[in-house]
């Protein structure tokens, strides 16, 4: 801390008719007496109380100390708690706003309704957040993030990854209002390292007759997953007119479990142009391009890998929806003899497979991946050839 900012201020305290008095005492500036002798009610009351304790006015006049090194003035660092607004700086006041905005960009598209569902899950009266509630924004420290992971996050009868989850959501709030400028810094997390779950996987003949078991009819959507990996809010959202008979544009993904649900960009904001290299996709595209007759499209049927068992009148489009998507496969694998998820039987085990063969890069072309960091829960299961590891030890040996 700068020298000169150090020593402003002091607490002074003295006991009246048994009570103890705290205040915050800066001298006089222009012939001014800058006390501060009490602080607004964190309860939004408007109303104002005196310092409860000490530790309570260390804090403030630390804050302000900070506030003058960051540029302010003595004036504007005592604004905050002379005002009777502070209300408005209640991590719930700023919460709600938090998740209006996320609620805007929910309906434009930008942003997971899923993940908003989670953040005001976690918000709500009762959720991890509200642990927080009564708390100004201008006063979170490590050591109050460290006393929430004991006495809340680590009582709670969830898991370390539903833990990290939490920490993460609230942590990211921090930031945002870091961004908008109402906070200064965002607090010290202490890290949580859930353990990497273990993944299981098929092999590319065992997926072949799984898929080889589902009607040809509903077969484009188990195809697209599995031979080329793409995500199932991708697949869903696909329209017959993203097919230009070469490639598939694929721009934009399912937002919702719902089959008539929201459609938004894709995660990660990545549209690609999807090069057809399977012979068995490339044929049953022809055949979907010959269902998809002027009729049909009048009908509605517009979706590109179309969901045969749909009802016409609730699903006009005859999209897949996640349910019926896993009971289709789930009966695939029995008659295959096979035990395992969908997203595990099809896009995780292909792009484990490809991990072992492809550079990170060709890798995350095709996955559609951003960072390399994703990747790390199909390079994990890669299993390390043992004949490989002895030919680069023999060839660094000769060298």
């Amino acid at each position: 801390m700068h020298p000169e900012v150090a020593t402003v201020g002091n607490i002074l305290t003295e006991t009246r008719g048994g009570k103890l008095r705290i205040r915050l005492d800066f001298g006089r500036q222009d012939r001014k007496r800058m006390r501060l002798d009490s602080i607004p009610n964190p309860t939004g009351s408007g109303q104002r109380i005196p310092f409860p304790d000490v530790k309570t006015a260390e804090l403030i006049l630390t804050d302000i100390r900070s506030q003058m090194i960051n540029g302010k003035s003595l004036e504007q660092a005592l604004a905050r708690y002379r005002s009777n607004t502070a209300d408005a700086d209640l991590i719930e006041k700023r919460l709600a706003d938090y998740l209006a905005f996320w609620q805007l960009q929910v309906d434009q598209g930008k942003r997971s309704p899923q993940t908003l569902r989670e953040l005001r899950r976690y918000a709500k009266m009762g959720g991890s957040f509200t642990w927080w509630h009564g708390r100004s924004v201008h006063e979170l420290t490590a050591a109050d993030v460290r006393r929430w992971y004991v006495e809340d996050l680590g009582r709670r009868s969830i898991g370390l990854k539903t833990q990290k989850n939490i920490a993460d959501a609230f942590r990211a709030f921090l930031r945002q209002l870091k961004a908008d400028e109402v906070i200064e810094r965002v607090p010290t997390f202490p890290e949580i390292n859930p353990p990497k779950p273990v993944r299981d996987t098929l092999t590319i003949d065992t997926q072949s007759r799984v898929i080889a078991a589902i009607p040809w009819e509903a077969r484009g959507v188990f195809l697209l997953a599995a031979y080329h990996a793409l995500r199932l809010g991708e697949i869903r959202a696909l329209d017959i007119s993203d097919f230009d008979g070469e490639k598939i544009h694929l721009t934009r993904a399912t937002k919702s479990q719902r089959v008539a649900g929201p459609v938004g960009r894709l995660k990660n904001d990545n549209p690609r142009e999807l090069e057809i290299w399977s012979d068995e996709l490339h044929q049953w595209l022809r055949w979907r391009m010959e269902q998809a007759t002027a009729e049909a499209r009048l009908r509605g049927e517009v979706a590109l890998c179309l969901n045969p068992r749909a009802d016409r009148e609730d699903n006009p489009a005859m999209r897949w929806s996640p349910s019926a998507l896993r009971r289709a496969w789930k009966a695939a694998c029995t008659e295959a003899g096979v035990t395992i998820s969908f997203q595990e039987g099809t896009r995780h085990s292909t792009l484990t497979k490809l991990a072992g063969e492809l550079t990170e890069r060709a890798l995350r072309s095709f996955s559609g991946h951003r960072s390399g960091k994703a990747l790390d829960a199909y390079t994990g299961n890669v299993r390390t050839d043992p004949k490989a590891i002895r030919k680069i030890l023999r060839r660094q040996k000769l060298k």
